[in-house]
């Protein structure tokens, strides 16, 4: 339990300056792991006395920290324990085919950040992944990669984005906040944990050095192209170069490839082609994918290498056997290259393929990965190889022609994706077309989280081609995304090109609409004031269209801006009454009352449970379960999201009453549901009724573990509601021993 003990040592281990974190090496955490595992045993076997006043507590610890690099491992390495969940993780597939490098495996797995240096094609990715299955279950608090080359616009790397998608794979993402805040949550999540982090294609040392921190408990792996004078500066342990594979690895891995019957026919010409490719992995990948395509030739080895002693190219052995790779491929495939490398954000998936080339992509796609012209990457998404980018190029009529058919086809699986999950909703355009649902491999909300980046940057893509509505209905799929995954930082980007696109057609309804979004974005990351801005811009449009669903919709967003500052301020340490939500409650009351009068029945449903949730809040539980019922009556039974929140709400109501069975009867059916209908984004707020019930309702233990739990991911995010769970689990009688 995070007792005041455990308080003091995670605030002390804080506030150690920057210097002492760098004085933990990786053999005193290794010691740590196999000593001390108690945070008690630990604090009073190296220190005699604590003082009674907290700030002096405190104090002392980080004194001894700043003087005893071992008491400061063993801490870390406590916390760490004492954080752990104890949960079994999955270790991640290795890569296929990989050989050798066993020097430099064993390099690479011990607490600290690792470099790992090497030009295109020699293996970084493949060495890095294959640390991560081998490492996982070392580092149980979790592990995630992130390819730096799909997080870049215009050379700029999306940090908020990368640490986003960091914590959601580890698990400790939560609500949405400030880009500021998120630099310091990134920072603080990981530091009491052992996490395996691998960054790919990092291009600097600027980059590194937001990416990786001093996290002493934890493998960071970066992988770099070149180890500039900078980096090899900043570079916390030696960069580790990589090299070529041993001769029999290489044999073996162009034998994968090209078969051994191939090589065997012609044993003179095969030494030569290894010698040739020097035994860099990508090279002998690629000369053996480039044989199989030729295995009907007469002496295919032999051939192959006289071609590429011949070839010159500017980028020598890797251009010319890059030219060569590509003149073997078939001529369909070629050309479907051509377009491919034109797909927005330098990477795709099989969907996005085959919606670009307007036919099934599996076969070219296939092909290039058999060629080494193509990698997998996480998320389903392939990225051709740099280099094939480069000199595959389309012609601009064919390139814009392709992003058209791209653009129309994921605009109508997007729209098809919203009228599954959302039905009959306030858009900020009408959905037209074929709204069925076509794939049978991803759900609705998998498709759109999958492809978000896609969206947001074909959103920009239509709105500098001048198809403004497509861009606006592109937006209407993002409130999607938002509603069920968060993602703010990213869909904010898209909304802000949907509100040029509507500002270039006039549209007010359009702009009204997508800048209410914006505004609750801006409500979400406690950005309050640009909140406020944006929904008054949203409430002129508004007023030029005379449209009461809007009207009703504006009044929500505005209910939700006044709810979220009071619930903001109450994290803060602010008193919370029966009144503090009134404004929020007159607010979508108003909007209640539209949706009564103009039979918007859907509208109606969602603010009788959002008055009734408020209602709850003051104390009044018959008013709350009276509107439950009217939102039960207007809320569609086929869409599990909104179900899910009715129930949340009648659970609330139970919870006051004193109806423990139906309490959780409510919440098991909440979980099912958000779990039915893919959201993500309400986990906490249901982890905090079920505390706050089990407190109740007298189950001390149940109360303690869910405030523990909820305690430590608000500590590790540096959410302001941490201090409220460290004061409930503080105020709890002693566990029994």
């Amino acid at each position: 339990m995070l007792d005041v003990l455990a308080d003091e040592a995670l605030k002390a281990l804080q506030m150690a300056t920057e210097e002492t974190t760098k004085l933990v090496v990786p053999a005193a955490v290794g010691a740590a792991f196999a000593g001390a595992t108690s945070l008690r045993q630990l604090m009073f076997r190296r220190i005699t006395t604590l003082p009674r006043d907290p700030v002096a507590r405190t104090a002392k610890i980080v004194k001894l920290l700043e003087s005893d690099p071992e008491f400061r491992a063993e801490l870390f390495a406590a916390v760490a324990e004492m954080r752990s969940t104890g949960t079994d993780l999955v270790a991640p597939p290795g890569p296929e085919g990989f050989r050798d490098r066993v020097a430099v495996l064993a390099r690479l797995g011990e607490p600290g950040t690792r470099v790992v240096v090497g030009r295109s094609g020699w293996g970084k990715t493949y060495v890095v992944q294959q640390v991560r299955h081998l490492r996982a279950e070392e580092y149980a608090d979790g592990n995630a990669v992130v390819d730096c080359a799909q997080f870049r616009t215009g050379g700029a790397l999306r940090y908020t984005e990368v640490f986003d998608s960091v914590l959601r794979q580890v698990g400790l993402s939560m609500d949405e906040t400030s880009d500021a805040a998120v630099f310091a949550r990134y920072e603080r999540a990981l530091l009491h944990g052992r996490f395996l982090l691998v960054f790919d294609n990092v291009e600097s040392a600027a980059e590194a050095r937001v990416l990786a921190r001093n996290w002493p408990l934890s493998l960071v792996l970066l992988t770099v192209r070149e180890l500039t004078d900078d980096l090899d500066v900043w570079c916390p342990t030696p960069p580790v170069m990589l090299g070529g594979l041993d001769g029999t690895a290489a044999r073996e891995l162009l034998e994968q490839q090209a078969t051994s019957e191939i090589l065997d026919a012609e044993p003179d010409a095969t030494g030569q082609l290894l010698e040739l490719c020097d035994d860099i992995p990508d090279f002998l990948r690629r000369a053996g994918a480039t044989l199989r395509l030729r295995r009907a030739d007469v002496r295919p080895v032999a051939r192959l290498v006289a071609e590429l002693r011949a070839g010159h190219d500017p980028r020598g052995f890797d251009g010319v056997l890059t030219s060569l790779g590509l003149s073997s491929l078939p001529e369909a495939v070629v050309t479907d290259l051509a377009l491919l490398a034109g797909h927005p954000g330098g990477s795709f998936t099989r969907d996005s393929a085959d919606s670009l080339l307007a036919h099934p992509a599996g076969t070219t796609i296939d092909t290039l990965l058999g060629a080494g012209l193509a990698v997998d990457g996480a998320n389903g998404q392939i990225r051709l190889l740099r280099l094939v980018r480069q000199r595959a190029v389309p012609s601009p009529e064919d390139l814009d022609l392709a992003l058209r058919r791209l653009l129309a086809d994921v605009t109508r699986c997007a729209m098809a994706a919203d009228q599954v999950l959302e039905g009959d909703r306030l858009r900020p355009a009408e959905l037209t077309g074929d709204l069925g649902w076509r794939l049978t491999h991803l759900s609705p909300i998998e498709y759109l989280d999958m492809h978000a980046i896609l969206i947001v940057d074909l959103v920009q893509f239509a709105h500098h081609s001048g198809l403004h509505d497509q861009a606006i209905r592109l937006c209407g799929a993002l409130e999607i995304v938002l509603t069920y995954r968060g993602r703010h930082h990213l869909i904010a980007t898209g909304i802000g090109w949907g509100i040029k696109s509507a500002q270039a057609l006039g549209d007010d309804l359009a702009c009204a609409r997508l800048h209410s979004t914006r505004g609750r974005i801006e409500t979400a990351l406690a950005e309050f004031g640009r909140a406020e801005t944006s929904l008054q811009i949203a409430g002129e449009h508004a007023a030029r269209v005379c449209y009461p669903r809007l009207d009703s919709s504006l009044l929500e967003f505005r209910s939700r801006l006044a709810r979220e500052r009071v619930r903001h301020d109450i994290d803060l340490g602010g008193e919370e009454t029966k009144d503090s939500f009134r404004q929020a409650a007159d607010l979508v009351r108003q909007a209640l009352e539209i949706d009564r009068a103009h039979g918007l029945g859907r509208a109606r449903g969602i603010h009788a449970r959002e008055l009734a949730n408020l209602e709850v809040r003051a104390g009044r539980p018959d008013r709350a379960m009276a509107l439950l019922d009217e939102a039960a009556e207007f809320t569609d039974p086929t869409r599990p999201r909104n179900v899910s929140r009715n129930h949340l709400v009648r659970a609330r109501v139970h919870d006051l009453l004193g109806e423990w069975a139906q309490t959780d009867a409510e919440i098991a059916r909440v979980r099912e549901l958000a779990g039915t209908s893919g959201a993500t984004t309400y986990d906490l707020e249901i982890d905090d009724l079920a505390a706050e019930s089990a407190w109740r309702r007298g189950d001390v233990e149940a109360a303690r573990r869910g405030w523990d739990r909820l305690a430590e991911t608000c500590y590790a995010l540096a959410h302001p509601r941490y201090d409220r769970y460290k004061s409930r689990l503080n105020a709890l009688p002693r566990e029994p021993r």
